[in-house]
């Protein structure tokens, strides 16, 4: 079972943009995202690539979130369709001894 994180992602229809997503509230205060298994459309719509983990301190929804403890991808839009919310479904590996598998779902908004 996947936890459902409460951060929601926006796109239009035919956009091509970053999303980035912080797991800080999930991580252990050392703990850092390792790598980043997996993210997919479980409606196999979005096209996602280019995943990767945060090289670099991020803003997302307004809170700062330090390097490692957040990732980003590339989420091409251009079949979705409007008014739909799509789930992702993201399984990341975290540095902690031993390591932790963790799989969550994020949901990205198509704007009407």
């Amino acid at each position: 079972m996947s936890v459902k994180l409460k951060q929601v992602g926006a796109l239009s229809v035919g956009d091509v943009d970053v999303a980035s997503v912080s797991f800080d509230k999930f991580l252990d205060s050392s703990e850092l995202v390792a790598s980043v298994d997996d993210v997919v459309d479980l409606g196999s719509v979005l096209v996602i690539d280019n995943k990767v983990v945060s090289t670099a301190q991020l803003t997302i929804l307004q809170h700062p979130i330090a390097i490692g403890r957040a990732i980003q991808f590339r989420v091409d839009a251009s079949s979705a369709v409007a008014g739909t919310t799509y789930t992702l479904k993201i399984t990341i590996t975290t540095d902690a001894t031993p390591s932790r598998t963790k799989n969550y779902e994020y949901d990205i908004k198509v704007a009407d």
